[in-house]
């Protein structure tokens, strides 16, 4: 229940930080990268000690899952990286064509290269070009090939992704993850975690994945007619 609880208090805390950074106009490229990764090392964290925890509660016969222990943390947590992977996907590509659009605005990548580019000829930066280059390789995973060039919107951003799909994907971004995972602490009962994120987020994934590709289809045909 601790466990759950602070789980709970450091995601809020990782939300306000980047709000407060939007708010003061402090915030930086590299800042948003950092955030990103304290996530997942978080993430990775908080499921080694969720198998540490269950497994030996297995052990001792307190808690008793349908397989073992490691295994079903495993399937959880691929699951939950596939699951924020494509929602922030979708997020991003919603959010650049909308700047693109209609502002003039850089997509994702250009942002982070131009990035890039600038601190090339300043000392010192290291950490942040290494960064920077890793975030890149992530973006280019997302998209599933070079990231787009120029001021047109990014490949990865079909004119069918709309505020409800946002919506939709974000239904398995990692909030919901984290709500799942800290009610299952609470509770003391982790199959309700292994039950929405195994089972039910799996399910929604193939779903949304199955009604773009035949929103993309029916688009396509669309502009050959």
């Amino acid at each position: 229940m601790a466990g759950g609880i602070l789980y709970g208090l450091s995601n809020i805390l990782d939300c306000s930080d980047g709000m407060l950074a939007r708010i003061k106009g402090n915030g930086s490229p590299t800042g948003r990268i950092v955030d990103g990764v304290v996530d997942y090392i978080t993430g990775i964290s908080v499921y080694i000690g969720l198998g540490i925890g269950l497994s030996r509660a297995v052990r001792l016969g307190l808690l008793h899952v349908p397989l073992n222990a490691w295994i079903l943390v495993a399937i959880a947590a691929a699951s939950t990286v596939f699951h924020a992977i494509l929602s922030d996907k979708y997020r991003n590509a919603y959010l650049n064509r909308h700047s693109t659009g209609t502002a003039g605005g850089q997509s994702e990548s250009e942002k982070f290269t131009s990035e890039l580019s600038r601190l090339d000829g300043v000392k010192g930066k290291l950490i942040d070009r290494a960064l920077i280059r890793l975030y890149l390789k992530y973006v280019k995973l997302q998209a599933g090939k070079a990231p787009s060039q120029g001021r047109k919107a990014p490949a990865n951003a079909p004119a069918s992704i709309t505020p409800a799909k946002v919506i939709a994907w974000n239904l398995i971004g990692p909030s919901t993850h984290v709500t799942f995972f800290i009610l299952a602490a609470v509770l003391y009962k982790p199959l309700v975690l292994f039950c929405f994120v195994a089972g039910v987020g799996n399910v929604w994934m193939i779903a949304l994945m199955v009604s773009g590709a035949i929103s993309s289809q029916r688009q396509a045909r669309w502009h050959k007619m």
